[in-house]
């Protein structure tokens, strides 16, 4: 059987660290630079919103775990180097109007032959996604 590649964003890589999201064992998991800099940038405060509050709730034991997690990138995740990205990204930013973090997204899917998988919606990147006949699911 293949092995199914998911890119989560940062929702989904936050609720993976505090075991609230149902990822099967055989699955590869992936995420962006982009995504796994504003769940770091949420540990450390410099960024209010759903993450910051969700990791606040946290006993202290947790949010200890998520921030060592999150400064040591767990086994689990890949991420790929930029440096394979970018090339593409730009042409695919300029050609859907899109942001880095979307164009970053959409890049690492198509790299790795991943489906997307969000824990936020970004109706942005879904449409771009549906598009370029990526798959594009909102786990709920």
């Amino acid at each position: 059987m293949d092995r199914l590649v998911i890119l989560v964003d940062d929702v989904l890589a936050l609720r993976m660290l505090t075991n609230g999201a149902l990822v099967v064992d055989d699955d590869e998991v992936a995420t962006t630079c982009a995504w796994w800099w504003r769940l770091a940038s949420a540990m450390h405060g410099s960024r209010g919103g759903f993450l910051r509050r969700r990791i606040e709730r946290q006993p202290a034991p947790a949010r200890n775990a998520i921030h060592r997690a999150v400064e040591h990138l767990p086994e689990r995740f890949a991420i790929i180097d930029l440096r394979r990205l970018l090339p593409a990204m730009g042409p695919l930013a300029a050609e859907h109007g899109l942001n880095f973090l979307a164009a970053e997204a959409l890049t690492a899917a198509t790299v790795l032959g991943a489906d997307i998988v969000v824990g936020q919606d970004t109706p942005r990147l879904r449409e771009v996604a549906r598009v370029r006949g990526l798959t594009y699911l909102v786990e709920a």
